[in-house]
Formats: C-alpha cells, structure tokens, sequence
C-alpha cells in the first residue's frame, strides 16, 4: 500500500506518509508483539506440564514473525504495490 501510494501521490503526500505509518506499526506488531505472545503461550503450556494439570491448554506457540519473515514481506509488499500501480 505504501508503494502504490507514493508512486501514484508522490512521497511527500499525507497519503503516503499515512500508509508508511501504518506499514511501521504493521511491522512492529507481527515482530514484536505476536512474538511476546507466543512466548508466553509457550510458559503457560510448560506451566501446566509442570503442574501435571488435567485442563487441556490449547495455545499456539508460534503466532509472531522472525525478523527475516518480516523483511521478506516488506520486499513482497513493495514489490506487489509497484505493480499494481503500474498497471
């Protein structure tokens, strides 16, 4: 979205500007923060193990993105936004 933003509004377009924040704060959250939570899923689930408990725990572990997993989508994403607006 940030590429065909600023290919088609120019980058010095509050549309643009919009989209790259969003992009950050997308970035940051499938990094950052989905990471933290898996980690704690995968606490809790030792927890319960150690606590022999009979409650089934279904938590997915691994719901965040490594930063290389990150980076590739960025890539794909300009790439896939270019384009399209070129179309």
């Amino acid at each position: 979205m940030s590429a065909a933003c600023g290919i088609l509004y120019g980058l010095d377009s509050a549309l643009f500007a919009l989209a790259v924040l969003l992009a950050f704060i997308t970035c940051h959250d499938a990094m950052h923060s989905r990471r933290e939570i898996g980690k704690q899923a995968a606490v809790i689930k030792e927890l319960a193990k150690e606590r022999e408990s009979e409650m089934e725990i279904a938590l997915k572990e691994f719901v965040g993105h490594t930063p290389s997993q990150v980076i590739a989508g960025v890539v794909l994403g300009l790439a896939m936004g270019t384009v399209v607006s070129l179309l």
